[in-house]
């Protein structure tokens, strides 16, 4: 006995193009994948307490809770150290929901990050402030990131984050930037 079934015929062209291959569902991204970025400008910030102080906060919802946020933050700086020893003393805290600084993580921190002592060196001078890390907050609920400084070991010259250092120009978006990237695993 001889057994025949058909298919109706279709245009593998037509079918092709009703797919929407603009848009693949963020879980079905492979790993390593961006899924999506957050950026924001920076402006000028002065640390000049021994406790540390909220500089920038950055707020980031991920897609995923099993992705991997890279966190890319570079700032123009001063360090004025004419009369004390200055650094770059910082740290990021995060949590979720909401920004209550004393119950979040420490995320990263640094101590004498450019550090200048007076001994050594007569007069200010403007490295920049530059973290790369990467974080699983294990959520998709908003997260809340906040960048803090502090004079150097709570006792030394201030610091400036986001300082333009030039005279004339433009000077809104030459101050630093924090891109944090949502990264599929």
């Amino acid at each position: 006995m001889t057994v025949r079934a058909n298919k109706p015929a279709f245009n593998v062209r037509e079918k092709l193009k009703s797919l929407d291959y603009s848009h693949v569902p963020y879980e079905k991204m492979p790993a390593g994948s961006v899924i999506q970025m957050s950026h924001i400008y920076l402006t000028e910030v002065a640390f000049g307490s021994g406790s540390f102080q909220t500089g920038y906060t950055h707020q980031f919802k991920s897609k995923r809770n099993d992705s991997e946020l890279i966190h890319h933050f570079w700032a123009k700086t001063i360090l004025n150290n004419v009369s004390q020893p200055a650094g770059q003393d910082y740290r990021v805290l995060g949590g979720s929901p909401n920004l209550d600084i004393g119950a979040h993580d420490t995320i990263i921190q640094a101590s004498w990050q450019n550090y200048l002592n007076t001994s050594d060196y007569s007069a200010d001078f403007y490295p920049p402030c530059d973290f790369i890390m990467s974080h699983k907050p294990g959520t998709t609920d908003l997260y809340n990131y906040a960048f803090q400084g502090r004079v150097y070991g709570g006792s030394a010259a201030a610091w400036t984050v986001g300082r333009a250092n030039m005279s004339g120009g433009p000077t809104n978006n030459n101050r630093g930037s924090w891109v944090i990237y949502e990264v599929a695993q």
